[in-house]
């Protein structure tokens, strides 16, 4: 047992090697995408989530296009920029900068920075206990544990309750998720973590406050909205330290959350005075689901936190600050919030320090004194330490399955070359075209599969392509249709897109699904592409 607070070298080659199997783990389906990828068929870069990773990419072509200022790539409606999404703006400068593809940037820092936010985790565990053995199973928890969504997908039941499992659609409650496919949010884990450890060490400094507001002030830059999950972190930690509440501590909290209230006001200013901000923010709704789907997440690392509350509770104040932090997130996600499952944020960590405590303090014990293993232990081969090892790697199994077959379906989806994974060659042929010729004033008509992916690779912005990024989506949505339609009369075409500032029409097989309309010799459109099965038109600007 080490010293708390202190990491020897040997745990961090450990920590090393388990950091190298997370993230070779994490990389092989989008190694196996590139393996498969050909000129007629190529791989988009992502695997998971590939709408919303396909808008991150598109908000890096912003910022290498030079743009600081934020503006919504997927809605047609005018409107000024705004400080958001820094972190996507500047890993595209700095892919510009360096002369990497964007997609090879996005991975650059998925792999960085998840090494980052594992290094900063085992540090925060390290904040609590000298054990070593606490340490390394927490975080092997904290790492790849996930839930029971395995059980729903064998039984056939992937959209239990209205919903798919948890472990498999939401980062913000699963480490393995965001180090496999958001860089952005590990990067903002990492501030947040590095925040609790200057805020809570034991030493008092006239900066601690300053620093930890600096971290979550950076934490916010990413995701604003994160300033509320440390928000409820800091008063149960308080409220678990009133007994022998400490004004120092007191004042550097307060300090820390005023300066990371900075970037959520502006946000919120930004909300309030856009008209298209303000929609776009009113359908990000992402709401909990069925009650059911946390207990099928968590029953495992949670049902064995609970048996070390009641011990934590006992240990003194940064054990209660772990289970005051335990207690207080539950409530949350059900709070008139648009996003309410999100602020489950970082929960798999207090629930996998104190599940490792459990297991070390009263399971491994008790396997120990099992009548079983005194039976084994009497053959020369078994050993007492073996079989409690055995024990505990059979208990943490129990826990991966569902991102084991996770990654087996997203590689087998990637060997088989599955839209929208993979693109068509005649389709990417036609969108660097258009990127040689648009600019982010012109607004391209597509199909809304069309839409998600174009603005990765073209400097445009598009009529529809993204749920929460397209203002009015669903009311859109049939004007597209329409549009493309064989029996919509040319005059409502003309003055549709008219209407919406549209400048270009893109036509491949998304748009050929919607109606076969027959544009070419249109007074109002000139057919400026056609190769491979993809026309791209030109708008005239004639009235």
């Amino acid at each position: 047992m080490t010293s708390r607070g202190r990491v020897d070298r040997s745990e961090w080659r450990w920590v090393a090697a388990w950091i190298a199997v997370a993230l070779i783990v994490t990389s092989l389906p989008y190694a196996v995408g590139l393996a498969r990828s050909t000129p007629d068929r190529v791989f988009s870069g992502a695997t998971i989530a590939v709408e919303d990773v396909n808008s991150y990419i598109a908000k890096m072509r912003q910022g290498a296009s030079g743009e600081w200022l934020f503006h919504l790539p997927y809605t047609a409606e005018p409107h000024a920029g705004a400080l958001l999404y820094l972190f996507h703006l500047i890993l595209g400068k700095l892919a510009a900068w360096i002369g990497l593809p964007l997609e090879w940037a996005y991975h650059a820092a998925r792999v960085i920075f998840g090494a980052l936010l594992l290094i900063t985790l085992y540090r925060f565990i390290a904040t609590f206990t000298g054990s070593t053995a606490i340490r390394r199973i927490a975080f092997w928890l904290a790492t790849f544990a996930g839930g029971l969504g395995w059980v729903l997908m064998l039984s056939g039941r992937p959209n239990w309750l209205g919903s798919p499992p948890l472990d498999l659609i939401l980062p913000e409650g699963f480490t393995f998720l965001v180090l496999y496919a958001m860089p952005h949010l590990a990067l903002a884990r990492t501030f947040l973590l590095l925040g609790l450890i200057v805020l809570w060490r034991e030493r008092d400094g006239g900066t601690v406050g300053w620093l930890a507001g600096a971290c979550w002030m950076a934490m916010a830059l990413i995701v604003p909205f994160y300033v509320l999950v440390v928000y409820a972190i800091m008063f149960s930690a308080l409220a678990a330290s009133l007994r022998r509440l400490h004004r120092a501590l007191v004042s550097r909290t307060l300090i820390a959350c005023l300066i990371a209230a900075s970037v959520p006001v502006y946000t919120w200013i930004v909300i309030v005075t856009s008209p298209v901000f303000a929609t776009w923010n009113s359908q990000l709704q992402i709401r909990s689901p069925h009650p059911l789907h946390y207990v099928a997440a968590y029953v495992l690392i949670g049902g064995l936190a609970l048996l070390s509350m009641r011990w934590a509770w006992r240990r003194g104040e940064s054990w209660r600050r772990l289970v005051g932090w335990a207690v207080i997130v539950p409530p949350l996600l059900y709070a008139p919030f648009g996003a309410q499952r999100r602020l489950i944020e970082s929960w798999q960590i207090p629930l996998s320090i104190l599940a490792a405590v459990t297991l070390v303090r009263i399971v491994l014990p008790a396997a120990r004194r099992s009548r079983m293993v005194r039976w084994l232990t009497r053959f020369p081969r078994y050993t007492s330490g073996g079989l409690q090892r055995w024990a505990l790697s059979g208990l943490l199994l129990l826990a991966t399955p569902t991102f084991g077959l996770l990654l087996l379906d997203q590689s087998l989806r990637a060997v088989v070359r599955e839209s929208p994974m993979f693109r068509d060659g005649g389709e990417i042929a036609a969108l660097d075209w258009l990127s040689a010729r648009a600019t982010y004033a012109d607004v391209v008509l597509s199909a809304y599969a069309t839409g998600n992916y174009l603005p990765t690779r073209v400097s445009a912005r598009v009529f529809i392509g993204h749920g929460p990024e397209t203002v009015h989506l669903e009311a859109k949505r049939p004007l597209v249709a329409k549009f493309y339609a064989a029996e919509t009369g040319d005059d409502w075409r003309e003055a549709f897109l008219r209407e919406w500032g549209i400048t270009y029409v893109f036509v491949g097989p998304f748009e050929r699904e919607l109606g076969t309309a027959h544009l070419s010799g249109q007074n109002y459109l000139r057919l400026e592409y056609d190769s491979e099965g993809y026309q791209v038109y030109r708008v005239s600007s004639d009235q």
